[in-house]
């Protein structure tokens, strides 16, 4: 085969430059993202139930939901927490499930549920999450002083917001902020009094003249025509002209007795960018639509629009690209530097110019080549596939190292044809081998849950087609670019011609070796010694489940925890945003958001804060500031202070608290003894920072009163004192009315106070008798849960921690908890991320685990023995020692990168062992056939020669493979940051591991091998 492709050396140019060409086409039409398209195994169902307190909320409608979805589908958990006026449901599912089907399941099973839920309801919103959930830019819109926040909601909702859609690429504009009018009708009470006329009445009149008379078909011959009955009132001037009939005949004008005004329907959120109430339109792009252009066609029809409607400011604010072109720019630098760098070094072993040449163009031919399988895979340029590309930069490179280092040694002794094809052949085997055991390695990771398994999925993937890739070049073009480039050169490779730094080396391999042998236990004794080390080195490393990166964004989430409105929330964020004036610019969600895709729990008392900082430094200290101003003038209220919603955020935020402990009720109601029960664990665990949920707070409702014996006394109806309170605190049926293609709703309202408008309230009966309100309802306050929490074993209430204080072990502190609830009979029970932390562990575990059994048996079949495989796994201690001791030395953290890198490590670092113990083999093999006979000394001088011949392509391998990731230390961004204790692990684990194996493989194998003899 090889011969064949050595004298058809153009045949093999033009298919590979047919390839590259190709993988150039495939590059640019490679979709760019922050992060792979991953489905969040979660839904949430948002229920809108206005003017109506928690309790009710729970027991009319969420209770309703939560049992009747509960068995639907494959739902792994489902939590519910009910607020005055709305819900939140939320289910999660395993990694892997398919969430379209499960989305149809419950949208039917809503529908069925529907009749079962009061008439009045509306129905509940799902929302799927997704990675793309979050917006790739908010545009901020704020009126100039010649228009006001009604007509900018009009423009913006009518003509901006169409404009943006139409944009190529973009998926959704969500909408927050809007300002919308009614016409509001305050009745005379006094003048509907006096000319006899009944209140409900009056709304009757005015519903009908509002309702559309419905439609008819009129035949006319063959033909047919629809006939709409149009209604009466296109405006407020023809409401005001609504005829009303009294008593005796006479016609008056809606307007005789009312004050009929257009005004801002009443409020229950709010928007505020820099200090002034502003309209956002969040813009989110498609899955496949490069984010980069995506922008940048905003950024174009934005130029048009500031033309168009030079009333209105615009701003763009958390633009996430600045986070792709960070994570992209980063990765790319290090693809870049770190090819450089793996060409530059080949030069200081290889002392001709040819080879490091003919090894160099592996790289760039092996990229575009994956770019073709990355295009036909659906595999997103994101910082997770990338990072498995810059993994596999110095990879890339490594097997053609090996191969041409071979063809190069067997060129000194034989004709070219053959030293290629012999040399080529002599190290398939061994450097298949590498490649599989990488791969190998990487195949228990789908057994990783969660995220961190959706993770590597890109990452693996990208680094299998490299290696593969890098295979494919080194074994086809490789050895025919060598046969080319050597043929037409009149020079011919000597022996002896090394360059400098390798006859160091060399000579210092020697001196090494025989030291050595001269002291095999006190060198074996040194390296058993590393892991008891390698182990008190790794305990002390802090663990955490996500990677950590730089922000300079933050999001603040206030629940203040007390009853007030909408105008008090907003007065008390202008008050917090004097602290904000070191931000670059700041945005505010006040009460409740009219955002489609939201997943926060919002309520009218609560508030979100987006600051973005110029740097990291200024972002912590304002945090400081911000929690210090916060927890002195309100220690009531609750607040949480994180880094921004980005994409990341979104991705790797986990809402849990550290540890939860959730008190059990039996009933909605049940709630003294739980707070008991919550005071009796706090006293038991004081120095832990315990915090109470919001369903352990209370609100103030009025609670009305109705003297049922004296309305029937009065002859007065039940019916009559609902209407009448609704109308009182303005929940009284809003009234559509269409005109001039508009939409505007009109309500009958009452705007005196409480007390004044139980007084100037009239019931009238059947003999047209008058009756004060006061006389029949009355009303006191009471305390009530602001909310209520119930998962899939109940209701219950609870308190949790954030954070773990230094010197606490969490294990600990779960035994304790656990034997106190024992102890006590309490009906409680632990939950929180810990949990998920545990679980993650025990995956790594596993995959450690399995990586191990599939690396032994992949060796097992390519030495055909059980001892040789033991001999290259030796190494992996080496290797582990070198991974924790960097990462210790480098400050890092063990995170899920740096446990994925730990186990690239074992894959790549028995890569060294396996070509050496091949190439003993070969020379044992040979010295045998040559009679030679196999003694202690004839054995240490085979493993030395061994040294020897693996000692240039194994120091090339293990730098090129480590100089590639360098660059990661020495430039910041969000792609360094989440790569960085994974750069560590891998750097640490082949550069100590490959120089500690390289004395300790040696002696293992001869020692083994003595013994077998």
């Amino acid at each position: 085969m090889m011969k064949f492709l050595l004298h058809k050396s153009l045949a093999v140019y033009l298919i590979f430059l047919i390839a590259v060409v190709w993988g150039g086409f495939c590059f640019f039409n490679i979709p760019v993202s922050l992060l792979p398209n991953i489905e969040k195994p979660a839904i949430q169902l948002k229920i809108n139930y206005p003017n109506h307190a928690a309790q009710s909320v729970e027991s009319n409608v969420t209770k309703i939901i939560r049992e009747g979805i509960s068995s639907v589908g494959s739902i792994k958990s489902i939590e519910s927490e009910s607020y005055s006026h709305f819900a939140l449901v939320n289910l999660s599912y395993e990694f892997g499930t398919n969430m379209s089907d499960e989305f149809i399941k419950l949208n039917e099973r809503i529908d069925q549920l529907l009749p079962d839920l009061p008439s009045d309801f509306i129905r509940p919103q799902l929302i799927k999450q997704n990675v793309s959930d979050v917006p790739i830019v908010n545009l901020q819109i704020t009126p100039q002083v010649s228009i006001d926040l009604l007509e900018a909601s009009d423009i913006t909702l009518q003509l901006i917001k169409r404009r943006i859609e139409k944009i190529e690429g973009v998926s959704l504009v969500d909408i927050n902020g809007l300002k919308t009018r009614s016409v509001r009708i305050i009745l005379d009470k006094t003048k509907i009094r006096y000319l006899g006329l009944d209140e409900q009445k009056i709304r009757e009149t005015v519903q009908t003249s509002g309702s559309s008379s419905g439609a008819l078909t009129v035949k006319d011959g063959n033909y047919s025509y629809l006939v709409k009955m149009a209604n009466n009132v296109s405006d407020i001037d023809h409401l005001r002209d609504i005829s009303i009939r009294l008593e005796n005949n006479r016609v008056i004008s809606l307007r005789d007795i009312a004050k009929i005004e257009s005004v801002a329907d009443q409020e229950v959120g709010k928007h505020l960018f820099n200090n002034k109430e502003a309209i956002v339109l969040a813009i989110h792009k498609q899955a496949n639509a490069r984010m980069n252009e995506v922008i940048q066609s905003v950024h174009d029809e934005l130029d048009l629009i500031r033309n168009d409607y030079n009333k209105l400011n615009f701003d763009l604010t958390q633009d996430q690209t600045y986070l792709l072109n960070a994570g992209i720019e980063n990765l790319t630098q290090d693809l870049i530097y770190g090819g450089i760098l793996c060409v530059l070094l080949l030069f200081l072993f290889v002392n001709n110019i040819s080879s490091p040449i003919l090894m160099g163009i592996s790289i760039p031919i092996s990229l575009l080549l994956t770019f073709i399988c990355f295009y036909y895979f659906k595999i997103s340029f994101n910082i997770i596939s990338l990072s498995g590309l810059a993994l596999g930069i110095g990879m890339l490179i490594d097997n053609s190292i090996v191969v041409i280092d071979s063809i190069s040694r067997n060129y000194l002794d034989f004709e070219l044809e053959e030293a290629c094809i012999k040399g080529a052949g002599e190290v398939f085997v061994p450097v298949l081998s590498q490649v599989l055991s990488t791969i190998v390695i990487y195949a228990p990771l789908i057994y990783l849950s969660g995220i961190a398994g959706e993770l590597i999925y890109d990452q693996a993937i990208a680094l299998t087609i490299s290696l593969f890739v890098s295979l494919f070049v080194a074994f086809i073009l490789t050895p025919v670019l060598f046969y080319s480039f050597n043929a037409r050169s009149k020079k011919r490779i000597k022996s002896g011609q090394e360059t400098f730094v390798f006859r160091f080396i060399m000579k210092f391999y020697d001196d090494l070796f025989e030291l050595i042998f001269r002291n095999r236990r006190k060198f074996v004794f040194g390296i058993l010694i590393l892991i008891p080390l390698g182990y008190l080195i790794a305990v002390r490393i802090p663990i955490r489940i996500m990677p950590q990166f730089e922000e300079n964004e933050t999001s603040v989430n206030i629940d203040w925890n007390e009853p007030i409105g909408i105008q008090e929330n907003e007065n008390r964020i202008n008050e917090l945003s004097k602290l904000l004036n070191g931000s670059v610019h700041w945005e505010a969600d006040i009460g409740i958001s009219d955002f489609m895709i939201d997943i926060k729990r919002r309520n009218i008392n609560s508030s979100d804060i987006y600051y973005k900082c110029t740097d990291t430094e200024s972002k912590q200290a304002l945090d400081k500031k911000l929690l210090a101003y916060f927890n002195e003038n309100y220690p009531n209220g609750f607040i949480k202070i994180s880094g921004a919603k980005n994409a990341f955020a979104h991705l790797f935020e986990n809402d849990e608290p550290q540890m939860e402990v959730r008190f059990r009720q039996d009933a909605v109601l049940d709630g003294e003894d739980s707070e008991n029960n919550v005071q009796l664990v706090k006293n038991a665990f004081p120095e832990l920072k315990w915090e109470n949920s919001s369903n352990l707070s209370k609100v103030s409702n009025v609670n009305l009163h109705l003297n049922e014996r004296k309305l029937s006394s009065y002859q007065l109806e039940k019916s009559d004192v609902i209407h009448q309170l609704k109308s009182i605190f303005n929940d009284s049926e809003k009234i559509k009315f269409t005109g001039n293609g508009d939409v505007f709703t009109s309500q009958i309202v009452d705007t005196a106070s409480l007390n004044q408008k139980f007084k100037i309230s009239y019931l009238k009966n059947s003999n047209d008798g008058y009756f004060q309100l006061q006389n029949f309802v009355s009303y006191d306050y009471s305390d009530e849960d602001q909310s209520i929490s119930a998962d899939k074993f109940g209701y219950y209430k609870s308190i949790f921690i954030n954070e773990i204080p230094k010197g606490f072990n969490i294990d600990k502190i779960q035994k304790q908890l656990n034997k106190l609830i024992e102890s006590k009979n309490l009906n409680a029970s632990l939950t929180g991320a810990f949990k998920a932390e545990k679980e993650i562990k025990k995956d790594l575990l596993v995959v450690v685990i399995l990586s191990l059994i599939l690396l032994f048996a992949l060796l097992a079949i390519q030495f055909d023995n059980f001892l040789h495989p033991f001999v290259v796994m030796s190494s992996l201690p080496c290797a582990l020692f070198g991974s924790f001791f960097t990462l210790w030395i480098m400050g890092g953290e063990f995170d899920i990168m740096a446990g994925i890198g730990i186990i690239v490590v074992l894959g790549i670092i028995v890569d060294d062992p396996t070509l050496k113990v091949e190439t003993v083999n070969r020379l044992i093999k040979d010295a045998k056939t040559n009679g030679r006979k196999m003694d202690k000394e004839n054995l240490i001088s085979l493993l030395h020669d061994a040294g020897r011949i693996c000692l240039k392509p194994l120091i090339m391998v293990s730098l090129t493979t480590t100089l590639a990731l360098v660059p990661v230390y020495f430039s910041h961004g969000i792609g360094n940051d989440i790569q960085r204790n994974f750069v560590s692990v891998v750097v640490g684990g082949l550069s100590l591991g490959t120089i500690l194996s390289f004395c300790f493989i040696p002696l293992v194998y001869y020692a083994v091998t003595k013994k077998n003899s």
